[in-house]
């Protein structure tokens, strides 16, 4: 075997070793770059996914921005600027600081500025009947809009108009010599908004005379109201003979708003002894009966209690306490110190006004009982003998009759004292009284008919009313909401149809039963209902089979009556069923109605029998949104509306949309 040379296998391993040390010189260098760059590297990539990061970010807010900007710009698109021309100087002269300082509030309604304003300015603003032609499209509650130059001059001009009218007090002259602050807001009410004397007239009234305040605004145009305070208050007034040619667009925009403003600065209902009426009757021969009356409603007309005193000896009580007042006293000589008390009969009372009466009936004993305990003990205060009656009568009022002797008369005169602590006693009891049954104190069932004038002379139209309470009318407005989608603050309408129903009862009693309810009696429901509580039928007007007319609700209010257009129809149902069928006594009664409203609403255009609805879906008028809901049509025979037609046929009305 032959030898390797001496020193081969020493350089073999001498050039492993030499590669191995470069090898690792080379990892060394690696190493030494890894580690002098991995900062740079992992800085590197956190910029990259931070910029990848923050170019997704400023994607979606690019996308978020343009997609605000487009829902802005499609907003705007639906919004229209009330005076985007300078405004006609002319014109503007003649209107009211009120009614300037509105057109500002238009103005930076539509910029955006009222955003966190009061609600009632912007209710005020989105009244359909304050605004008719921009009530959708003047207020912007989204985005704020710079002032242009045309609105910059616009408010100049209207700023400089009012101060011009107070300083020449062009307005304030008459008023200023007003010195009941009540009066004098409520000739303020159509001239000017009354938010700017919060702090000074305002703040002299109390809660019940801020709500008497809100109503009077309404009332002094013939408001027909459906609260026993308010209705005899107006009735006091002189205002209630306007009733049945009122409607919301008699008044005057500054007027809306102002009650839009001070039901916000007091919302609740006061129904207490503020506003209520009494009669008082004394026997005028004598003297101190004389000074007893008088002295007794100027207690009464403290502007904190403000009953108002009746002076009409010969008026008939039932009379008076249907139409004028809350309570009656009659003061008269007689054979001995007594009290007796006339209840109000329940067959009297209105019939939508009869269950709350009864729920309550006994309210009206326990303030006479309070009354009595008051006179007796001021009497026995001066060793002075005074019964109370054990028996009382029922009749068309309520009311106390109250006996002296004429020795207590006489004492009266001589004794100031004595007939000033009665006066204050028998006072502060009608106060006490009224407080506690007023809310209670029904609308008396009414026999005489309201005349109204209507283009073929005189019509007579009796007042029958159902139950429109609060409930009533939160329920029209649920049902509005689930029917046609709006959500409404006022259930009023503008009519333009006149539906005509029969209501498939036979007697005016049984055809006023069905409607007046609020909530639909069980068993009975409308097709594929949505589900919102029963509210009830109604309509405006019934009409008996002797031609009799009788109005059972607002004719400017909503009614649940015909499915698709109850938002723009008027309704009139005539007693009567298939089996028997409507008298010519009612078409007549009909044609003369529909006459009074044509001239009453002249937007009024169509007159169908309810059954003729159908023909309307799908056109402007038709508005409901479930396609299977139907409220059972209920109409006349087809010659009773042919008959009714010819007899219109002037008016030109039609049938079809």
């Amino acid at each position: 075997m032959a030898r390797k040379p001496r020193g081969q296998g020493r350089n073999s391993q001498l050039k492993i070793t030499l590669r191995s040390a470069k090898a690792v010189q080379i990892c060394k260098k690696v190493f030494s770059f890894l580690q002098a760059n991995v900062k740079w590297l992992l800085v590197t990539i956190g910029g990259l996914t931070a910029a990848t990061a923050t170019f997704v970010a400023n994607f979606q807010d690019l996308s978020s921005q343009a997609t605000g900007y487009l829902r802005t710009h499609a907003y705007l698109q639906t919004r229209q600027h009330p005076f985007p021309t300078l405004l006609d100087k002319n014109a503007v002269d003649s209107w009211t600081t009120g009614r300037l300082e509105l057109a500002v509030y238009q103005i930076d309604g539509y910029l955006g500025h009222l955003k966190k304003g009061p609600k009632w300015i912007q209710t005020c603003l989105m009244d359909k009947t304050i605004f008719p032609n921009n009530h959708a499209t003047q207020y912007n509650d989204l985005v704020e809009l710079p002032e242009t130059s045309i609105d910059r001059q616009n408010k100049e001009f209207l700023w400089s108009r009012i101060n011009d009218i107070e300083l020449n007090r062009l307005e304030d002259g008459q008023l200023l010599r007003i010195n009941d602050p009540f009066e004098k807001l409520l000739n303020r009410s159509s001239l000017q908004l009354l938010h700017r004397y919060k702090d000074s007239e305002l703040a002299k009234l109390d809660k019940p005379q801020l709500y008497l305040l809100r109503n009077s605004i309404y009332a002094r145009h013939g408001y027909p109201f459906s609260t026993e305070k308010l209705e005899k208050y107006s009735n006091r007034r002189g205002w209630s003979t306007l009733s049945a040619a009122y409607k919301p667009s008699v008044m005057a925009p500054v007027e809306l708003c102002n009650a839009y403003y001070l039901d916000e600065l007091h919302p609740a209902r006061e129904l207490g002894a503020l506003g209520r009426g009494l009669l008082v009757r004394a026997p005028g021969s004598i003297i101190s009966s004389r000074f007893l009356k008088a002295a007794l409603c100027a207690c009464l007309a403290e502007p904190k209690v403000s009953v108002e005193c009746r002076h009409k000896p010969n008026a008939n009580e039932a009379d008076e306490f249907r139409d004028n007042v809350d309570l009656i006293i009659d003061l008269v000589l007689g054979d001995e110190n007594s009290i007796a008390w006339t209840f109000i009969d329940p067959h009297e009372v209105a019939r939508a006004d009869l269950e709350l009466f009864a729920i309550h009936e006994d309210s009206f004993l326990s303030a006479a009982l309070d009354f009595n305990a008051a006179l007796q003990g001021t009497f026995m205060s001066h060793q002075t003998p005074f019964k109370v009656s054990d028996t009382s009568a029922t009749g068309g009022f309520w009311g106390a009759r109250i006996e002296l002797l004429p020795q207590t008369f006489q004492t009266l005169s001589s004794n100031p004292i004595f007939l000033r602590e009665i006066s204050n006693n028998i006072c502060s009891a009608v106060q006490r009284s009224l407080e506690t049954v007023g809310p209670f104190i029904p609308r008396m069932a009414k026999v005489v008919p309201q005349v109204v004038q209507a283009q073929e002379g005189a019509l007579a139209i009796f007042e029958k009313p159902i139950i429109f309470d609060d409930l009533r009318i939160r329920l029209t407005q649920q049902y509005i909401l689930n029917h046609y989608g709006l959500s409404l603050l006022s259930i009023e309408l503008v009519p333009k149809i006149v539906v005509v129903h029969m209501s498939e009862n036979n007697t005016l009693a049984s055809s006023y039963e069905e409607l007046r309810p609020a909530v639909m009696s069980h068993g009975k429901k409308d097709s594929a209902d949505v589900g919102e509580s029963e509210l009830n039928r109604s309509v405006h007007y019934l009409i008996d089979r002797d031609g009799n007319i009788y109005s059972i609700m607002n004719d400017f209010y909503i009614a649940k009556q015909e499915t698709g257009m109850d938002m723009h129809a008027v309704g009139i149902s005539n007693v009567g069923s298939g089996a028997m069928p409507p008298t010519d006594a009612q078409i007549i009664a009909d044609a003369r109605l529909v006459r009074f409203l044509r001239l009453k609403y002249p937007t009024i255009r169509w007159l169908i029998g309810a059954p003729e609805s159908q023909a309307f879906a799908g056109s402007a008028l038709w508005e409901e949104r479930d396609p299977e809901y139907r409220i059972g049509a209920r109409a006349p025979n087809a010659d009773f509306m042919t008959a009714l037609r010819d007899r219109l046929a002037d008016l030109k009305l039609k049938s079809t949309p």
